[in-house]
């Protein structure tokens, strides 16, 4: 019962950080994404644990923080370095697999629209009949 309390904790705070995290970047307040993806996993890795007590609660942690990040910024080498210097450099191999799979199932979602996209890159071909200049530079009117 606690265990599932416990849980039930962290995922609030997962998602009230993600919300509030959402309000002040769009309304135009200056700070970044990364910090706070980072205490979501965090968050959602303290829940995994309550939930499944037998899991390694640091290696569940630190993927999660690594797949967030990399989820969003698409830096998959990266976020698995940032968090396994924070955490320790035993932990490159499992996250740098959390961050790789994370790069895989939102490859197709892009949440930063600065980011360009690259030739070769993971996701949809790209038209480059405009000589690679990006849609939103292009200055055809």
């Amino acid at each position: 019962m606690v265990a599932k309390a416990s849980a039930g904790r962290f995922a609030v705070a997962a998602l009230a950080k993600l919300c509030g995290t959402t309000v002040t970047l769009s309304s135009g307040w200056r700070g970044g994404f990364i910090i706070p993806l980072f205490f979501i996993g965090v968050a959602l890795g303290r829940c995994g644990h309550a939930l499944f007590p037998g899991t390694n609660e640091v290696v569940l942690m630190a993927a999660l923080m690594a797949g967030a990040n990399c989820g969003v910024t698409k830096t998959p080498l990266g976020s698995a370095l940032v968090v396994a210097e924070m955490a320790g450099l035993r932990l490159i191999p499992p996250v740098l697999i959390a961050s790789v799979v994370a790069l895989f199932l939102t490859s197709e979602v892009g949440i930063i629209h600065s980011q360009r996209t690259r030739e070769g890159a993971i996701g949809p071909a790209v038209d480059d009949t405009d000589g690679g200049t990006p849609p939103e530079t292009s200055s055809g009117d």
